[in-house]
């Protein structure tokens, strides 16, 4: 095999061995994912991570690929966090829609469901009512706080691995320096920050959709949404 095609399966080997340990547990149809609320002890499986990550770390860093392709997979995981959030918002206004539950849900939207496939997912979310925007709120806010704490508790993992080659004194030792090892931490630091910036902006989006409803209703009925 070329080297540059050995180069690119490893790009994608690091990309999708962390995303699944960061994203996986709150995908559709996961444990997490269906029970509507985050395992809040979940922990990272260490060996298992162990074994997946520190050869392909070694060998990036042999081709001198790690931090590149590093920056790659965090970009990555940014789109698939919006893709994430889009998709749950848009299975769970089809679900309102399809079992017809929110009963203040107009009969333009329906029927816009029924002849386009959904309509718009932006007026569809102001027809809900309040509880149930409410609840499709909480749901995205759940799946974003979990993948921080998910991707706070991988960057923990990563970090020692790490310091582990890099203090092994075997022939990889040399290869992590500490000013390697720190720019990837800092890097990986600022990844969550990216996240949690991501999740502030798109909840605030999701509330502004709602801006003239929330204006005109009861403070009873805003008062929820200050406290997801």
């Amino acid at each position: 095999m070329q080297r540059s095609s050995i180069e690119k399966v490893m790009k994608i080997e690091l990309s999708s061995g962390l995303m699944k340990f960061v994203t996986g547990p709150f995908e559709k149809g996961t444990a997490v994912e269906e029970s509507g609320s985050r395992q809040k002890n979940e922990e990272v499986d260490a060996e298992k991570f162990e074994q997946l990550m520190a050869p392909l770390f070694v060998g990036l860093v042999r081709i001198g690929k790690l931090e590149e392709y590093l920056e790659a997979y965090r970009e990555a995981l940014v789109r698939k966090v919006k893709q994430m959030i889009k998709n749950k918002a848009e299975e769970m206004v089809d679900g309102l829609l399809g079992s017809a539950s929110d009963s203040t849900l107009s009969l333009t939207a329906m029927q816009q469901s029924d002849t386009t496939g959904g309509g718009s997912l932006v007026q569809q979310l102001r027809e809900l009512s309040s509880d149930s925007f409410l609840a499709v709120m909480s749901s995205i806010f759940e799946i974003l706080l979990g993948i921080i704490e998910q991707l706070q508790r991988v960057n923990a993992q990563t970090d020692k691995i790490l310091r582990q080659l890099q203090t092994s004194g075997q022939e990889e030792s040399a290869l992590f320096s500490k000013e390697l090892v720190d720019r990837v931490m800092v890097s990986s630091q600022e990844l969550v920050f990216s996240v949690h910036e991501l999740a502030h902006i798109r909840c605030a989006k999701l509330l502004e959709i709602r801006k003239e409803v929330n204006l005109s209703s009861p403070i009873r009925v805003c008062l929820p949404f200050c406290l997801v």
